[in-house]
């Protein structure tokens, strides 16, 4: 612990290195007519020799803006812009005095000074409500991809997984040129465009489905819209890219895109078996331990086409094919009063998935005040799964009660359409707007599950016994919903608005269970007692009034949702349906101040079909389950409070988000387990159940000093709960702890060298409460070290090293990693568009990945089979032409 401790000191201490003389520049920008203070105007500095950035900042509400820690040995000169206004350009004359006051400087408009100097790099422009980052003031090496450009740009948090996230919000998808490019996920956008190609980042809100404005801003994610470089509006333009390497180790890449006046076509593809350890961009900071062996070959079409200037039409084709193998070790630690149940397992999983989605957007816009939107998706698909597991089983007074072997394959056939249809219209009185929505989701699926246990006892309280089954399921799911929302301002900052909800939904499973015949081979000995033919029919009516009050920087939503609800639960098989009538009243209220909100909301969850049916389902010797027709449906009250400040004088934002949410008739498991293992589980209503959620992040952008750039990022993802359980008729609960915190550094130095340390730790604590079982601690650590290099010219080094330390796992299970990872690239052919690159995974051979936790009266230990080392030789090639 104490060495990361130190590291830890030696990373902050990179934050308070200064050196020379240190400046600070002040002002005061107006407007030059009618002197009034200009808020977000962009303030530069740039070096006079090459007008590379230095720093930045911009004008607050008073139009006063402050840049610190400039050195005086750097020869600068200021650049002052905002739209609709003329650049202003200063030359910096630095004396001794620390302090350098410009007095009020004032901007033209751009009318009184149309005058554009070529070369400038304004590095953030505010227009309206969007951010605008101009591409060419944040540096990237050769060959980066979006992700890597993401990275440098305040406020823009890439997670390892390649998550984006914007001053704490999520972003919901990327579009290019003001398009949609495979919207459904914003990874491939990020992941597979090049970075060099960018002109333009735009960041702004997703009001797509709230042009209103109505929702408050802590609820609203990101749109990202990167816009290409001139010579890319109108051409072809893709790379392709194949490795090999050890141990059966392959990847193929490529994207093909067409752009010609209003039609865009993209087409990408990529085949490997490198899971989570496959190199992304130019840096190795996204490697980490695999679950399993994957194989995954993936293809996509987009395509864009404007028809005038009311349709646009965006067509989304996906083929995914997949496979999974995995051999699987758990251990799992059941406590029983006195006695410790223990099993220990060993896994061999085998999946194959295909997978094809079709979607689409369809948008016209009538006129200025119309706009329909249609979004349809169609999924078809199958799976198919197979599971061999061998058990032991024993306590602490017999050293073997069962041995089990099981098997289990199944075979899924998938099929899913679904669609919104939103029709939106404004009204001449502004805020006065109609909005009609229709939603629909179809979704028949279809299985078969041969299951084979072998059961081996070794105690009188347990039969050894041989099944045999074949279960056939044919599932169906229809959901249908009308909405229709009317808004009507009753003042400037008062307005009222009504949405009325009807929903209706179909739900069932016809379950047929076979036995196999011994004598016929067949699997054709009918099981009445373990088949089913369950279906629900739902019924739900909503009217949802409220006010909503906006002035200056303050929000008020206060409302209330009246809703029905018919349910008709039909379990066949001579049992009598299930008819339930409920009627509630939920109240809203939002309040939002400033950069703090709070939130307070109702909602209900109802129990399944499946969990209400009064039968007992013997699935093997040693489990089944019994429902509860009795149950009662769960009452959720949600608390959640929001911070969020972006302050562009520091270049640092706040992002904090707690969440309370306490629940009346939870739902948990009640089971009966005896000293051999066999066990039966009932659903049960239990009150007191709640949970809650601490997410925050700080991030700071530290001013230039040299050639040294410093950004950190500090995130905490804090969760507390209390869970219910009821084992042999003993009534207990847990409280479970868990404060993960995550402290990244990105360090660069010149362009050249790159250096995002990142160490991870995660403390978790469970308590047993009105029972005797003992309590559970333990902190995992993360060390992260990726290190990239540029240079000498066309080479670019990179190597990761992480270190992983579990310190609470079971007898026989690995404790901790070194996962250490290289690559070396070289640029190759004209204009470096060629590459070829060797890289290396787990030098040391030493992946691992491995869980552990607790959850009601057992602890659960899993260590699955990781990918470990290989070396992969690659070559990529990125191609263009432009018109």
């Amino acid at each position: 612990m104490k060495r990361y401790l130190y590291l830890i000191t030696i990373l902050f201490s990179l934050n308070i290195c200064r050196a020379q003389t240190r400046h600070t520049i002040t002002a005061v920008i107006v407007d030059s007519v009618n002197r009034q203070p200009v808020e977000l105007t962009t303030v530069a500095v740039l070096k006079l020799s090459d007008s590379s950035l230095i720093s930045y900042t911009l004008t607050d509400k008073k139009g006063v803006f402050a840049i610190h820690n400039l050195r005086d040995d750097e020869p600068a000169r200021l650049l002052i812009s905002h739209v609709g206004y003329g650049a202003l350009h200063i030359t910096i004359k630095f004396t001794k005095a620390e302090s350098i006051g410009l007095d009020t400087l004032a901007l033209a408009s751009r009318i009184l000074a149309e005058v554009t100097v070529k070369g400038e790099i304004v590095p953030i422009v505010i227009k309206k409500d969007t951010i605008e980052f101009n591409a060419e003031a944040f540096k990237v090496r050769p060959n980066a991809v979006v992700q890597d450009l993401l990275k440098k740009l305040p406020g823009v948090q890439v997670d390892r997984d390649g998550t984006i996230t914007v001053n704490g919000k999520g972003v919901s998808k990327i579009k290019v040129d003001g398009r949609d490019f495979f919207a459904n996920d914003p990874k491939i956008a990020s992941r597979n465009l090049d970075a060099d190609m960018i002109a333009k980042v735009q960041i702004y809100d997703d009001r797509e489905d709230d042009p209103d404005h109505l929702l408050p801003d802590y609820k609203v994610e990101k749109i990202i819209n990167l816009k290409f470089k001139k010579q890319f509006s109108k051409a072809t333009f893709g790379k392709v890219a194949v490795g090999g390497g050890t141990q059966g180790r392959y990847q193929l890449d490529g994207l093909y895109n067409r752009s010609i006046n209003n039609l865009q076509v993209s087409v990408i593809g990529n085949s490997n078996n490198l899971g989570t350890t496959q190199f992304i961009g130019t840096s190795l900071s996204g490697f980490g331990a695999s679950e399993g062996i994957q194989r995954a070959t993936n293809t996509g079409v987009n395509i864009n086409d404007n028809f005038g200037k009311k349709v646009k039409l965006n067509l989304v084709y996906n083929f995914n094919n997949g496979a999974f193998s995995n051999l699987q070790s758990q251990n799992t630690a059941q406590f029983l009063n006195d006695t410790t149940l223990t099993s220990n397992s060993a896994n061999n999983i085998h999946s194959v998935s295909n997978m094809h989605t079709v979607s689409g957007t369809l948008q016209i816009t009538a006129d200025s005040a119309t706009n329909i939107k249609y979004d349809p998706q169609l999924n078809f698909g199958n799976n198919n799964a197979t599971t061999t597991s061998s058990v032991k089983t024993f306590n602490n007074f017999n050293p073997l009660l069962s041995t089990s072997f099981n098997s289990n394959d199944n075979k899924t056939n998938i099929m899913q359409y679904g669609h919104s249809l939103a029709y939106y219209h404004s009204y001449t009185k502004k805020g006065e707007s109609l909005s009609v929505t229709n939603n629909v989701s179809i979704n028949p699926d279809r299985s078969k599950t041969i299951s084979n246990d072998e059961l081996v006892s070794y105690t009188a309280g347990l039969t050894s016994d041989t099944l045999a089954r074949l279960a056939s399921s044919n599932s169906r799911s229809t959901n249908v919903g009308l909405d229709a929302s009317y808004n009507y301002p009753l003042s400037k900052t008062l307005t009222a608005g009504y949405t009325l909800r009807t929903h209706y939904s179909q739900n069932g499973t016809d379950l047929l269970t076979y036995d196999l015949d011994p004598k016929t081979g067949q699997y054709n000995v009918f099981l009445a007692s373990q088949s089913s033919n369950l279906n629900r029919n739902e019924w739900l009516e909503s009217g949802h009034p409220q006010l909503v009050y906006r002035k200056n920087n303050t929000t008020l939503n206060v409302g209330f949702i009246a809703q029905t609800q018919q349910i008709d639960n039909q379990f066949n098989q001579s049992i009598p349906d299930l008819n339930q009538h409920f009627v509630y009243l939920f109240p809203a209220i939002s309040l939002g101040f400033n950069k703090i909100s709070f939130d307070y909301s109702e909602d209900v969850r109802q129990p399944s079909v499946n969990q209400l049916q009064p039968i007992t389902v013997v699935y093997n010797q040693l489990n089944s389950a019994m429902g509860n027709p009795n149950l009662k449906p769960t009452r959720l009250h949600n608390f959640s409070m929001n911070y969020n400040d972006f302050d562009s004088q520091s270049n640092m934002y706040i992002f904090l988000s707690a969440r309370f949410i306490v629940e009346n008739n939870s739902i948990i498991q009640e089971n009966f387990v005896n000293a051999e293992g066999a066990q039966l589980t009932t659903p049960i209503n239990k009150n007191g159940r709640f949970t809650t959620y601490l997410n925050g992040s700080i991030s700071k952008s530290f001013k230039k000093f040299g050639e040294w750039q410093v950004r950190e990022n500090t995130n905490i993802n804090a969760s507390a709960g209390r869970n219910f359980f009821e084992t042999n008729n003993r009534d207990g609960y847990q409280d479970t702890y868990a404060l993960p915190i995550t402290q990244q550094f990105y360090i660069s130095w010149n362009d050249v060298v790159e250096f995002e340390p990142a160490y991870i730790i995660n403390p978790a604590t469970t308590h047993y409460e009105l029972v005797k079982y003992p309590h559970q601690s333990y902190v995992q650590q993360t060390i992260s070290l990726p290190l990239d290099v540029n240079g000498p010219k066309h080479i670019n080094w990179s190597i990761n090293y992480t270190h992983i330390y579990n310190p609470l796992v079971a007898q026989g299970f690995q404790r901790q990693s070194n996962l250490v990872s290289f690559s070396v690239a070289r640029a190759l052919q004209k204009k470096d568009k060629g590459e070829i690159r060797l890289t290396c995974y787990d030098l040391f051979n030493q992946s691992v990945s491995a869980s552990h936790y607790a959850s009601n009266n057992a602890i659960y230990d899993t260590q699955n089979q990781a990918i470990r080392r290989y070396f992969m030789l690659s070559y990529s090639y990125r191609f263009g032409k432009t018109e």
